[in-house]
């Protein structure tokens, strides 16, 4: 226990950990220091791409994000989860729409979808891939400052959590934001930015996991999920009991903020390696050394996919500019203490050397962190402990990285692969170039073109893809019937 933790100024709510306040517009959140953020949702690659196409991919969203991460004032966020049990709702939801289909043809197939939907969930997981664009507030010219304060003081219509930024902030944030969803939309990946109800739900959702497959059926307060812009957020809300029509309770006079109405459960360090939030167990990691040989995120998938029992987990990436000012007191050291280690601190005088070259000559140095984390039941101690070695096993072998369990805030890390949460990070910064760190996304799952489909395949690594036969997406199609002779293929 440190100083501050006896005089009782040490110690942070997990609603202290949350830097998300507000909102700005209808895609846009405010963060408590007045930065801004926007949640697109990827659900993968419309196409199946070889070497050649994944790194003609990466060199084109290379081009077009090098200019913005090349000076400071915005920041990438790249999460990717997998849960086997969320997978159970989507199962649910799919034998429902079988069975009330069923039901007008007056057909009894309770069994063969009982059995059914004991079959899937032994085969699929629910997956989760999103971007998290931040836009930090810098410091502007005197005519923009001006600007923004005079169109702040002809729009500040809104009160109490809904914050307004600065124009040039917000369309510096809206910019890069479009920029990016329809970069990875001219690559053939289904992405989308979300509303503000849909981005709250979906860190509500990372925050508590078993939550997750019911997160449609929660809206924060004071926003319309319908329609959210500056007139449909209210700072107060309508009496609806009757302590508050009789005004014996005014806790409807002030809406809170989304950061405590994130934080509805409590947030208990077990251990160092322990975290308990509400009814689920985490444990964390962070990745030290980045990986010393590139290899696509799938490989990662299918390493922990192949794991004896399934295994719930998440990882997150944040790239953020300044790459070199990471190495600059490393190098130093290097120089300084060349003689303690003369083999390995020439190596990193020439690694550096080698970025510095790099630099603004083909490609941009960026900062990268990364983290990874996975869950159990509050009575399943022990699966969480196997769990973890599992996916660190693995993440381990995913390129020959190195990664540390122990890192002296086991909440921090539990948080800092979590969505959205705080555009910060327990894990240490590395250097490296931005094409390195754009291959190394999850932005290359396979996707289907349909959200839902009478017909329901999976992948070999156990994602659901839908299937619609017929429908409006496709130009043509060819129905093909395979069996043995006498099993109905002409009925």
């Amino acid at each position: 226990m440190s100083f501050l933790d006896v005089l009782g100024l040490g110690t942070e709510c997990l609603a202290d950990r949350i830097r998300v306040e507000g909102v700005e517009d209808d895609r846009t959140l405010v963060l408590k220091d007045g930065s801004l953020a926007s949640v697109i949702r990827i659900d993968g690659c419309m196409n199946h791409e070889d070497h050649e196409a994944l790194e003609t991919s990466i060199e084109g969203l290379r081009v077009s994000l090098a200019p913005l991460l090349s000076r400071p004032g915005h920041a990438l966020e790249f999460t990717f989860s997998r849960d086997p049990v969320a997978a159970m709702r989507s199962v649910e939801q799919l034998v429902a729409r079988t069975r009330q289909r069923a039901m007008r043809m007056e057909l009894d197939l309770e069994s063969f979808l009982a059995d059914r939907k004991e079959h899937l969930t032994k085969f699929v997981a629910a997956e989760t891939c999103l971007a998290v664009v931040y836009t930090r507030q810098m410091r502007e010219s005197g005519r923009d400052s001006r600007d923004d304060a005079n169109s702040t003081a002809a729009r500040q219509s809104g009160a109490g959590r809904h914050r307004q930024a600065s124009g040039s902030l917000l369309t510096r944030h809206a910019t890069l934001t479009a920029a990016l969803c329809r970069d990875l939309r001219s690559r053939n990946r289904s992405a989308a930015v979300l509303g503000v109800v849909d981005a709250v739900r979906e860190i509500r959702a990372s925050l508590y996991p078993f939550a997750a497959p019911w997160k449609s059926c929660w809206n924060p307060a004071g926003m319309s999920p319908d329609d959210v812009n500056e007139r449909s957020f209210r700072s107060t809300m309508m009496p609806s009991t009757p302590e508050e029509m009789a005004c014996r309770d005014l806790s409807n006079l002030d809406v809170p903020g989304l950061d405590r109405q994130l934080a509805t459960e409590d947030a208990t360090v077990l251990d160092s390696r322990t975290v308990r939030i509400g009814d689920a167990l985490f444990s964390a990691f962070d990745v030290t050394v980045a990986p010393e040989i590139l290899l696509p995120f799938n490989r990662l998938v299918d390493a922990i996919t192949a794991s004896p029992e399934p295994v719930a987990w998440r990882t997150r990436f944040l790239i953020e500019p300044g790459g070199l000012q990471v190495v600059r007191l490393r190098e130093q050291m290097a120089r300084l203490f060349a003689f303690a280690a003369p083999m390995r601190n020439p190596r990193i005088r020439e690694a550096i050397s080698e970025l510095r070259k790099i630099e603004g000559a083909n490609d941009t140095i960026v900062r990268l962190r990364m983290s990874f984390c996975t869950w159990t039941r509050v009575d399943s101690e022990g699966v969480l402990r196997r769990h973890a070695a599992i996916l660190k096993r693995a993440a381990e072998q995913w390129g020959n990285l190195s990664a540390d369990g122990v890192s002296g805030d086991p909440l921090g890390s539990v948080l800092s692969a979590c969505t959205g949460v705080a555009p910060e990070s327990t894990a240490p910064a590395a250097a490296a170039p931005l094409s390195d760190a754009l291959a190394m996304l999850p932005v290359s799952r396979q996707a289907s073109p349909w959200s839902r489909g009478s017909v329901s395949f999976r992948t070999s690594d156990g994602k659901l893809w839908p299937y619609h036969p017929g429908s409006s997406r496709q130009g043509n199609w060819l129905e093909i019937y395979s069996g043995t002779p006498g099993s109905g293929k002409s009925v």
